[in-house]
C-alpha cells in the first residue's frame, strides 16, 4: 500500500512541474495605430490631386494660384479640419474640384469642413453621382459659390446641406442639367446663401433637364437678382420643391419660374416666407414655354416692390396653377395677379387665401380664361381707388364664395365670367328661401 502512494505522489509531482518563469522578451504592443483605425492621408501644399479612393485632411491653411485640390475618383472624404482654402482670384480656379466626366460620373464623394474663398468657383463638382458637400463655407468667389454640372451628362443624387455660400460674383448655388444632360434629384438643406451678385441659388434646365431637387430650410436673402429660380430654357426644370425657406430681400423677384421656350412645370413651394423682394415676390412665367401644373401653398408673401405673386402666360402657357392658403399682403402692386400677356393664362386656382393690405387691388384677372377664384378674404388694400376681386377683358372664370371687405371697389365682374351673387346685406342674413345669401356660391362684399 505504501508503494503504490509513493508511486502515484510522483506522478502527480511530475504532471504538476511548471515552465521557466523568465520571459521570452520585452512586452509588444497589441492596439493598433490610428493609422491603422482610420488610414487617412495628410495634405500639405495646394494644387493635390487625389487619384486614389481614400480620407484626406488638411493639415493647415493653404493659398492656391490655380485649383485648391482636385478629386479625380470615386469614394474620397475630403476633410478640410476647419482650416481654409483660399485662391488668387483666378476666375477659372477651382476651390475645390470634383473632376468628373461625361462617361464616368464621380461617385461616392464628401467634401467637409472648411472655407473656400477666393476662387472662380469655390465646388466645381462636375458629372458627379451620390455625393455630398457638407459644412462649407464657400464665400466671395468671383464665379459661383457650388456649382453641380451635369451637361451632357448626369449630376444627379448629391446633397449640399449646412453649408454658408455669400458673396460669389454670380449665383450662389447653380445647379446646370444642360445640353441634353441631367442635374436632377440633388438635394440643398439647411444652407444660407445671401448676398451673391446675380442668384441665391438657380436650377437650369437649358436644352437638358434639372428636375426633382429639393431645397429644404434654407435661407436666402440679400442676392442681387433674384432669390430661387426655376428656369426651363429650351429644356425642362419640372418638379422640384422648395419646402420652408426664407427668401427675403432680393433685388428682382423672390422666386422665379420661367418656360422660356422650354418647360417649367409640378413644382412646389410650401410653407416658405418671400419678403422685401424689389420687384415680385413670385413670378409664375409662360415665357413662349410652359409654366403648368406648379404648386404654392402655406406661404406667407409680403412687403414685395411689386406684386406678390404674379401669374403671366407671356406668349406661352402659364396654366393649372394653385396658390393655396396663403397669406399675402403689403405688396407695392397687386396682391395675386393673373395675366394671359399675349398667351394663355389659364385654368388656375386662387383659394382660401388671405390677401390684405396691398397697394391697388387684392386679386386681379387679366386677359385671363377659364381661373377659379374660391375661399378668399380679400381686405383694405390701400390705393385710391382701391379693388378686391377686379376682372379685366376676362371670360370664363369662376368667381364664387369670397369675402371681400373695405376696398374701394369690392367685386368688378365681367358678365363673360361666372361668379356668385354678390351680398351686401348687414345685420342678420335673410334666411328666406331662394335668398342670394342662401346660396353655396355667394360672394360677400363689405
Amino acid at each position: 500500500m505504501m508503494a503504490a502512494l509513493v508511486s502515484a505522489g510522483a506522478a502527480a509531482s511530475t504532471g504538476w512541474a511548471q515552465g521557466s518563469l523568465t520571459p521570452p522578451g520585452a512586452p509588444a504592443p497589441t492596439m493598433k495605430t490610428l493609422a491603422q483605425v482610420a488610414p487617412r492621408t495628410p495634405i500639405t501644399n495646394a494644387g493635390y490631386v487625389i487619384s486614389q479612393p481614400g480620407s484626406y485632411y488638411l493639415t493647415t491653411n493653404l493659398t492656391a494660384t490655380g485649383h485648391g485640390v482636385r478629386i479625380a475618383t470615386n469614394a474620397v472624404t475630403l476633410d478640410l479640419m476647419g482650416f481654409t482654402l483660399t485662391g488668387d482670384g483666378g476666375g477659372a480656379d477651382n476651390g475645390v474640384f470634383l473632376d468628373g466626366a461625361t462617361n464616368a460620373s464621380i461617385r461616392d464623394v464628401v467634401v467637409r469642413n472648411g472655407v473656400i474663398r477666393n476662387f472662380g468657383y469655390g465646388v466645381n463638382a462636375e458629372y458627379i453621382q451620390g455625393s455630398r458637400l457638407e459644412h462649407l463655407i464657400a464665400a466671395s468667389n468671383s464665379n459661383y459659390g457650388v456649382f453641380l454640372y451635369g451637361g451632357n451628362g448626369q449630376c444627379n443624387g448629391n446633397t449640399i446641406a449646412d453649408c454658408t455660400i455669400r458673396g460669389s460674383g454670380l449665383h450662389g448655388v447653380y445647379l446646370n442639367g444642360s445640353s441634353g444632360g441631367q442635374c436632377d434629384g440633388n438635394t440643398i438643406a439647411r444652407c444660407a446663401v445671401s448676398g451673391n451678385g446675380f442668384n441665391g441659388v438657380y436650377l437650369s434646365g437649358s436644352f437638358g433637364q434639372c428636375d426633382g431637387n429639393a431645397i429644404a430650410n434654407c435661407a436666402v436673402r440679400g442676392n442681387g437678382s433674384m432669390g430661387v429660380v426655376f428656369i426651363g430654357d429650351s429644356g425642362q426644370c419640372d418638379g422640384n420643391t422648395v419646402d420652408n425657406c426664407a427668401i427675403s430681400g432680393n433685388a428682382n423677384y423672390g422666386v422665379l419660374f420661367d418656360g422660356q421656350f422650354g418647360r417649367c412645370n409640378g413644382n412646389s413651394i410650401v410653407a416658405c416666407t418671400i419678403s422685401g423682394s424689389g420687384a415680385q415676390g413670385l413670378l409664375l412665367n409662360g415665357n413662349n414655354g410652359e409654366c403648368n401644373g406648379n404648386t404654392i401653398a402655406d406661404c406667407a408673401i409680403s412687403g414685395n416692390g411689386s406684386s406678390g405673386v404674379y401669374l403671366s402666360g407671356s406668349s406661352g402657357q402659364c396654366g393649372g396653377n394653385t396658390v393655396a392658403n396663403c397669406a399675402v399682403s403689403g405688396n407695392s402692386d397687386t396682391g395675386v395677379w393673373l395675366t394671359g400677356g399675349s398667351g394663355q393664362c389659364e385654368g388656375n386656382s386662387i383659394v382660401n387665401c388671405a390677401v390684405r393690405r396691398n397697394r391697388t387691388r387684392g386679386i386681379l384677372l387679366d386677359f385671363a380664361v377659364g381661373n377659379r377664384v374660391e375661399g378668399n378674404h380679400v381686405s383694405g388694400q390701400t390705393g385710391s381707388p382701391s379693388y378686391g376681386i377686379a376682372c379685366l377683358a376676362t371670360a370664363g372664370n369662376l368667381i364664387f364664395r369670397n369675402t371681400c371687405v373695405g376696398q374701394t371697389n369690392n367685386f368688378t365682374m365681367l358678365a363673360s365670367d361666372t361668379y356668385g351673387p354678390i351680398v351686401t346685406n348687414t345685420g342678420a342674413l335673410v334666411t328666406t328661401n331662394g335668398a342670394a345669401a342662401l346660396s353655396p356660391w355667394a360672394n360677400f362684399s363689405r
